[in-house]
């Protein structure tokens, strides 16, 4: 004869989460740390406030995270603070929100529900730098 005995048998937590999704999730992150320069007329390509812009690049976006050279590489934050820190280091919880999104299926999710974006400071200048060099001849990045 089997008996069994259940101790304090709750019903399991689901474990389904809701999709990673570009409106809810992503585009926060893109505004905070990419489009200073992933925008129109931005020295990076694409507009990633435009998903119809920001979705084929989903992978490359999480490739060039991966590989370092998004954001460009600066100095962290945790080390020593710095004007212009907010956006130069994309923390590894951010980071792992792209992933979940791009290894998901780069979902765009409900445009209704997007979350606001404020305002970008497109221009950051020093107050008080301490030396200013400028370069004599124009120059035009290439990727």
């Amino acid at each position: 004869m089997l008996y069994l005995i259940l101790f304090g048998c709750e019903e399991p937590e689901s474990t389904d989460k809701a999709p990673v999704t570009y409106y809810q999730d992503v585009r926060p992150i893109l505004a905070q740390y990419c489009v200073r320069c992933h925008r129109d007329g931005g020295q990076g390509p694409g507009d990633y406030l435009n998903p119809e812009a920001a979705l084929p690049l989903a992978e490359a976006m999480m490739n060039s995270i991966d590989a370092g050279r998004m954001p460009p590489p600066s100095s962290d934050p945790s080390c020593h603070s710095y004007k212009g820190s907010d956006y130069l280091f994309l923390p590894a919880e951010d980071r792992e929100i792209i992933r979940a999104w791009v290894e998901g299926g780069a979902e765009l999710g409900d445009e209704a529900l997007a979350t606001e974006i404020e305002d970008l400071m497109m221009d950051v200048e020093l107050e008080d730098p301490d030396l200013i060099v400028k370069i004599t001849e124009s120059y035009t990045p290439t990727f």
